[in-house]
């Protein structure tokens, strides 16, 4: 019983970082490069 206490656990602490890594990445600074793409993405679709 010890036992699936202490694979549960670890299986949500795992989600857990795994989905605050991956919201970290989604909300990191865009570089130059990126945003001149968004840009130019931006420019052809009003056109």
């Amino acid at each position: 019983m010890t036992l699936y206490i202490i694979a549960t656990a670890t299986l949500l602490l795992g989600a857990t970082l795994w989905l605050a890594y991956r919201q970290a990445q989604d909300e990191r600074p865009m570089s130059e490069d990126e945003l001149e793409k968004q840009r130019e993405n931006d420019e052809d679709l009003m056109q």
